[in-house]
């Protein structure tokens, strides 16, 4: 049985800053922005997902920075 994805979400939020904690049973991956001049980070969204969903995003996103990287050059790392 074939589900249509809904489209994703017209409001994109911006994150830069991450926070990953695990248990034997769940992923819980926080996503928020750190502005100059902030003290702490503003956290937006929280996933909750279990192990193979963790390593489903980890797969996709490693095979989409691939593409990136094929078609616009190695990116450049946060510490350099």
């Amino acid at each position: 049985m074939a589900v249509d994805p809904k489209p994703p979400p017209e409001r994109g939020v911006f994150v830069n800053y991450f926070e990953i904690a695990n248990s034997r049973e769940e992923f819980l991956i926080s996503l928020g922005q750190v502005l100059p001049g902030d003290s702490e980070p503003n956290m937006n969204i929280r996933l909750v997902t279990t192990p193979p969903y963790a390593y489903a995003l980890w797969d996709v996103l490693g095979k989409s920075l691939i593409q990136y990287q094929t078609a616009h050059g190695t990116i450049p790392s946060l510490e350099s």
